[in-house]
């Protein structure tokens, strides 16, 4: 293999500590598999859960990690002159500046490596070279990709231009399932959904009629996901790792079709997984929200058994008076509840006021992602890096269009929350008062919440602290990524077939059951109340009141809303466009010189002419 020069200054990222063993608090959430409890009798009932349990903590701990990635990525080198094991950072290049990011990522390369490389790399050669160059290829565009990531603005991908594709799959969603028409005449749904919506790789339709239609269909995909592969690696890689066609193409078949396509085109696509990822979505979160409640009631049953065998005396007990719920008055229920429901406010109040207060002091949005964009030194020494003329790649970079800064309230992000709770239909007064005050923020007198404005600095200084901290969030991305696609870190045994149409829905109502636990019942009577429902429910008070068959067929109904929402992601042909357009859109604002040129033009710049 040839050797490499050493990288440059400005694809280095800063100097990080050693590899340390501890998790971040949302890592440890990340697994939502509970601790075995030994004192209540569920754990004794189910060992072999217990110990499947154990066994998904032992391998997504830190050191089994660890122990992975050093065995699989590991050289000879990995050994001091003293015997013991040298850290992961003196072996193994940086892929970010984040520790603990690089130990998720390196983790899933691991893995790949093991089950699809060495496969057969190994009876060829027990050379270890050739991994090694795989992974110092890998940590290049890495680094190069995160700092291409600083110069964007996240917030507007995250929150603007994500959510209006999002958006945009959901209307041609109901628009392909909404027709007047007779069934003897129209289209199929996904069909309609491709006219509606379409794409180069998943064209044509997929006609089960016609087998020639999928065969062309799945060629047109995994062309299309080389191309994209091709042409960011024409982009990140160095020259001499660009022209070596072996490595090249082995680096774009791990990506194109190991990862995108059987893992982000694939399985991601799934309906069935996409509802089984909401369920542990709620799990977490539920698990963030009740540990003292759960708790509270560890103790509260404790303290009964105690009681009950008498080992707990009475003046040991609780010293007030047990009032049943009968007994308790109805006005003190009340006070406490206004008490509490006037303390959130107060908190709201007060967050709400200092973080205006502060916002006066920040700098507005437009100046912090100007001093965030590259210079032209820093342009000259990446294209020494990636290879290309210095001329080619700044001007590639100057003739991206600054798009206007627009302000956070006209995001996309809350009309994609509006369509996808179907608010117009729902409670069209409460779209119409929002829009009302929306319009009133942004166009009206004092103009609020236009660009630079304050509230809008609220609200970016709000996004960046609270909601998008990446350094924590994306190890426990990662991490979920990892356990659902190699569980056991491993691709283990042939995958078992996928859930039938009635599991899928089984799936799917669990989902709708996990989602609607989540949210006050209040809430949800009122906003998933039907005329019928509300009709009936007055009946019913006025002829003396409400059964239990009454509130079973309104959680019914309220489920069977649920479902319908989540129904929207339960097609994979009509979820792969989705995925593809986002993923068109990601790589265009990292790698804009991809929206300007085809992969063959920036494969022959580089020096390569076939790929």
């Amino acid at each position: 293999m040839t050797a490499h020069p050493p990288l440059s200054p400005p694809l280095q990222p800063p100097p990080k500590a050693s590899f340390t063993a501890k998790r971040t608090p949302l890592s440890a959430v990340a697994n939502t598999t509970p601790t075995p409890n030994t004192s209540t009798s569920p754990s004794q009932a189910h060992p072999t859960r217990t110990r499947q349990n154990a066994h998904s903590l032992e391998y997504t701990s830190d050191k089994a990690t660890t122990a992975l990635i050093r065995r699989v990525l590991g050289s000879q080198t990995g050994i001091d002159q003293t015997g013991s094991p040298r850290s992961l950072e003196d072996i193994l290049p940086p892929l970010t500046s984040s520790n603990e990011i690089d130990l998720q990522l390196y983790a899933i390369i691991a893995i790949v490596v093991k089950d699809f490389v060495q496969v057969w790399y190994s009876k060829i050669t027990p050379d270890h070279v050739f991994i090694e160059e795989v992974v110092r290829v890998i940590a290049h565009c890495s680094r190069a990709v995160e700092q291409r990531l600083r110069r964007i603005d996240i917030e507007e991908l995250l929150f603007d231009e994500i959510p209006a594709l999002v958006e945009a799959h959901i209307l041609a969603y109901r628009t392909a399932h909404q027709t007047i028409s007779p069934s003897a005449y129209h289209s199929a749904p996904v069909e309609i959904y491709h006219s509606l919506n379409p794409h180069p790789a998943l064209s044509p339709f997929p006609n089960s009629d016609q087998i020639e239609s999928c065969h062309l269909q799945a060629q047109n995909e995994t062309v299309y996901r080389q191309l994209l592969v091709q042409g960011a690696l024409a982009v990140l890689l160095p020259t001499e790792d660009l022209q070596n066609a072996c490595l090249r193409t082995l680096v774009s078949d791990i990506v194109a079709d190991l990862i995108l396509g059987q893992g982000i085109g694939g399985k991601a696509c799934e309906g069935w997984f996409l509802h089984e990822t909401c369920i542990k979505i709620v799990a977490v979160i539920k698990a963030r929200i009740e540990p003292k409640t759960k708790g509270e009631e560890a103790e509260r049953n404790s303290r009964s058994r105690l009681e009950q065998f008498g080992l707990l005396s009475p003046k040991d007990g609780d010293l007030r008076p047990h009032l049943s719920t009968n007994d308790q008055s109805l006005i003190l229920v009340l006070f406490w509840r206004v008490l509490q429901f006037a303390y959130l406010f107060f908190l709201f109040i007060r967050f709400v006021a200092v973080g205006l207060n502060r916002a006066r002091s920040l700098s507005s949005r437009g100046h912090s992602l100007q001093s965030s964009s590259p210079s032209p030194i820093a342009n000259t020494a990446n294209t020494a890096n990636t290879g290309g003329s210095p001329s080619t790649l700044s001007k590639s970079w100057s003739t991206v269009p600054s798009p206007a800064q627009r302000p956070i309230l006209d995001y996309r992000f809350f009309a994609l929350c509006s369509t996808l709770l179907d608010l117009s239909t729902h409670m069209p007064w409460l779209t119409g008062l929002l829009s009302l005050c929306k319009y009133g923020l942004l166009i009206g007198a004092g103009r609020l919440g236009a660009a630079d404005g304050l509230l809008e600095r609220f609200l970016h200084n709000t996004l960046t602290t609270h909601i998008t901290p990446w350094p924590t969030l994306l190890p426990t991305l990662l991490l979920n990524l990892r356990t659902a696609l190699f569980p056991f870190n491993s691709r283990g045994p042939p995958a078992p077939p996928p859930p039938s149409a009635e599991e899928g829905l089984k799936i799917r109502r669990r989902a709708a059951e996990s989602v609607l636990s989540l949210i006050p019942k209040p809430v949800a009577r009122v906003y998933f109340a039907s005329n019928n429902t509300t009709s009936h429910r007055a009946e019913k008070q006025d002829g003396g009141g409400e059964d239990d068959s009454d509130s079973e067929l309104e959680q019914e109904e309220m489920i069977a809303q649920l479902e319908e929402m989540l129904d929207v992601f339960g097609n994979a042909y009509m979820n792969k466009h989705l995925v593809y357009n986002l993923l068109e859109l990601v790589l265009a604002r990292l790698v804009p010189e991809m929206a300007e040129r085809g992969t063959g033009e920036l494969l022959r710049e580089r020096g390569v002419e076939r790929f």
